[in-house]
């Protein structure tokens, strides 16, 4: 019987024969690795709005300085 796992193993290139365990244990690591790299993106996707932005006041100024400048 073939199923989801092994087809995506065939997909990408892989024998994994009979053995839906292996197939089942490719595909989670590959899912792993995949939500690892979606992290990596996003946070760089991040820093790249933050520089794109330039330096932001901080979030620490307190609302007395900022009376004052009113």
């Amino acid at each position: 019987m073939v199923d989801s796992s092994m087809k995506l193993c065939r997909l990408f290139g892989l024998e994994v024969g009979n053995s839906k365990e292996e197939a089942e244990n490719f595909v989670v690591d590959l899912a792993r690795e995949a939500k690892c790299k979606k992290k990596i993106v996003s946070r760089s996707k991040a820093e790249m709005e933050r520089h794109r932005l330039g330096p932001q006041p901080s979030e620490s100024v307190s609302t007395r300085s900022r009376r004052r400048s009113s």
